[in-house]
């Protein structure tokens, strides 16, 4: 049976975020893929969404930063046939030493925004990156960001991105209880089906975010929600597999 749930769950283990593949028209289209080449042709290619109820429902992004909307089957093929597999990054990438040759180490104090702060404590506790400190993080994020700067003309994206995240924190710190309050004022309103699908629904929406710091805090929000439902006595199913789940939580 056709349901949007179905395809939500298809498209989380067939075409998970963060999967990136070359899209080759010949290999992924047959004959017909050397009359029909797009833009994107022969780029890496990031899943970096999923739109369940289109037919083209997997978002993806090229190495230009540039969005579209692919088939299933499409991403299917080229996850199968030329799929990129990126190694995990090693602290030789990320490390920035403190002081070069004989000059001495500089300590500054600075004032930092609480967003900034709170990727920087993710960062060290993520399990991709090999951080060993805070400072470490530090240093790597201000290599990176100098960099940036020093270009002749600085990425706007990147630009506009980094000023997002913080503005995205205070978002966050703002709505991060409205998911449990909007239940509880359901369920004394006695709404107790609405309480349970707008849990279900956020939590499906919130598995949806690309970027790995917003959907793990997002979604860290969920469990409060849920706790209210169980302390009145109501059974939560997300509608997942237990596995995806517990995964999320």
């Amino acid at each position: 049976m056709f349901s949007i749930a179905n395809v939500r769950q298809q498209l989380a283990v067939s075409a998970p975020l963060g999967a990136k593949f070359k899209y080759v028209s010949s290999q992924i289209l047959g004959p017909d893929g050397e009359r029909f080449k797009p833009s994107f042709e022969g780029q890496v290619l990031t899943v970096i969404g999923h739109k369940p109820r289109y037919v083209n429902n997997v978002v993806i992004r090229d190495e230009h930063g540039h969005q579209c909307l692919l088939p299933l089957y499409e991403v299917e093929k080229g996850l199968k046939v030329a799929p990129i597999v990126v190694p995990p990054l090693e602290l030789s990438q990320l490390y920035i030493r403190p002081c070069n040759g004989h000059s001495q180490i500089l300590s500054k104090v600075i004032d930092l925004n609480p967003a900034q702060w709170h990727m920087i404590e993710s960062l060290l506790h993520h399990d991709g990156l090999p951080f060993r400190d805070q400072d470490e993080v530090i240093r790597c994020g201000l290599a990176i960001g100098l960099y940036v700067l020093l270009q002749p003309q600085p990425d706007r994206a990147i630009l506009a991105g980094a000023k997002a995240n913080i503005d995205q924190d205070a978002e966050f710190e703002r709505k991060k209880d409205c998911l449990t309050e909007s239940v509880q004022k359901m369920l004394a309103a006695g709404q107790v089906d609405g309480a349970k699908r707008i849990v279900r629904v956020s939590l499906q929406e919130y598995q949806q975010i690309p970027n790995l710091f917003w959907r793990e805090r997002w979604l860290s929000t969920i469990e409060a929600a849920i706790q209210v439902l169980r302390r009145n006595g109501i059974a939560f199913d997300a509608g997942l597999p237990t596995c995806e789940y517990e995964r999320a939580l």
